[in-house]
């Protein structure tokens, strides 16, 4: 088994399902620890060749669009502490989450010229960290439902799954 088939399965909301729903260790508390005990006990399927490279290819380029996530959060982070000192705090290390205003009260006192030119670099990045936002949640959204295709879940117990998960993620 592959690292990237692996990864897809035990990252899918499925498996997180199982492992909340049937692991004591998993309930303790909100620093979610496991045991070797419990990870072999879970139901890790030795898929046809097809479904197994459809996944690892997915988890792969999902691995891809995490790095491009981070690296550009960090690009942006720096760019922000050494043009424009400005204190990267969360809203702007979620961008993608934040609009100009709520974002603009991280910003120390700067010209019109820079705040214009800082709002324009700020509009870019939102824009490129967004796309990759929304890349990794559609391809975290086809893993998940090709896992559901391989351990053959109906179509009411996928959405007993993606209500449930929900709540706790």
């Amino acid at each position: 088994m592959s690292y990237y088939y692996l990864s897809a399965i035990i990252n899918s909301k499925l498996i997180s399902f199982i492992y909340i729903n049937t692991s004591t260790i998993a309930q303790k508390d909100d620093f979610r620890q496991t045991d070797l005990k419990t990870l072999r006990d879970l139901p890790i399927i030795l898929p046809n060749e097809t479904a197994k490279e459809s996944l690892e290819k997915l988890a792969a380029e999902l691995e891809e669009n995490w790095k491009s996530f981070h690296v550009e959060k960090i690009r942006v982070g720096a760019v922000l502490k050494s043009k424009y000192k400005v204190k990267v705090g969360i809203r702007i290390a979620n961008l993608h989450k934040y609009t100009n205003e709520e974002v603009a009260g991280d910003f120390p006192k700067l010209s019109l010229k820079e705040t214009e030119e800082l709002l324009e670099y700020l509009n870019e990045k939102r824009e490129l960290i967004s796309s990759i936002s929304e890349t990794i949640i559609d391809l975290e959204n086809k893993i998940d439902n090709l896992i559901y295709q391989l351990y053959e879940l109906t179509e009411e117990e996928t959405l007993i799954v993606e209500d449930r998960i929900k709540l706790i993620i």
